[in-house]
């Protein structure tokens, strides 16, 4: 069944397979019974082996489907940049990043379509159903602290809407005008916290953010963690506080090599020269061509 926002809309429904074919299936699956009145899905294959590539659920499923087929393995917030600019190029009205490790549940668009019919809200999301239990869909963030991730009591009947400054980026909905407005994702980030970065930007443009306290998606397969993503988990909040919160930066640069210099080498995430390397970088206030100062990228 069709549910219409109270103004009619076209959603783009952005997923990206990363050699995750099963995943993208089940999430594919779950987006035939909560459609949109006007919903296209932009589908990217992110280097696939030919084994995961999605020809043949897209040719099976009964959503408007484009795909898309990039060579080289992209970025997240890179291969979401390419899915925008498309889902804008098409005319959409909103797009809707939807992490394919994930499952829509089937009250999720008659609950974000009351989100966005609020002109002043460029930001909707909803809480995030995980294995470790319900989760806010979103979060504050400031000089001193960030808020993260809150968990809510399940047993609680209803939901209501909360506030935020950015989304979670497994189920992030983005009004066009203001993409037009702030730009895309920020790559320098990799993984992780490019959709705080994102909100902070957008909040500053005048646009509300608000999410649904009670799950709208639901974990059906977990995160892998990597080197590069526990190196990137680290580094991230302090690119956030350098970029957007200039006096935090001694603090970040200070934190920022605890964080990555015992954990990388205690945990053995990665070789101990290498841990010490990337410590280093922080202690001289330069990672990945960003300069943990007032300026932003150096």
């Amino acid at each position: 069944m069709k549910i219409s926002a109270e103004v009619p809309v076209k959603v783009g429904v952005l997923v990206i397979n990363q050699n995750n074919k099963r995943d993208v299936a089940g999430l594919l699956k779950s987006l035939e019974s909560v459609l949109w009145e006007e919903m296209e899905v932009l589908l990217m294959d992110n280097n696939c082996s030919p084994s995961q590539k999605s020809k043949q659920l897209v040719d099976k499923s009964r959503l408007s489907i484009r795909r898309e087929v990039v060579a080289e393995t992209l970025s997240e917030s890179a291969a979401y940049n390419m899915l925008i600019d498309k889902a804008m190029l098409a005319g959409c009205d909103w797009v809707w990043l939807v992490d394919s490790r994930y499952r829509v549940l089937a009250e999720a668009v008659k609950v974000l379509s009351q989100g966005l019919a609020d002109n002043q809200v460029g930001l909707v999301g909803g809480g995030v159903k995980t294995s470790r239990g319900m989760e806010a869909g979103g979060g504050g963030v400031g000089w001193a602290s960030f808020r993260l991730f809150d968990r809510y009591d399940e047993t609680e009947v209803g939901g209501w809407w909360q506030p935020v400054d950015w989304v979670r980026i497994e189920n992030l909905l983005v009004r066009a005008k203001a993409i037009e407005k702030v730009g895309r994702f920020t790559t320098n980030f990799f993984h992780g916290y490019e959709d705080m970065d994102w909100g902070i930007r957008i909040k500053a443009s005048r646009w509300k953010g608000k999410v649904w306290t009670k799950p709208l998606v639901r974990e059906t397969s977990k995160l892998k963690l990597t080197p590069l993503r526990a190196y990137c988990w680290g580094r991230n909040p302090w690119l956030i506080i350098a970029r957007h919160f200039g006096g935090g930066a001694k603090v970040g640069r200070y934190l920022g090599y605890t964080l990555i210099n015992v954990p990388v080498n205690w945990l053995g995430l990665m070789r101990l020269d290498r841990g010490r390397e990337l410590a280093q970088a922080y202690l001289t206030g330069v990672v990945d061509g960003w300069r943990l100062v007032s300026g932003g990228k150096g």
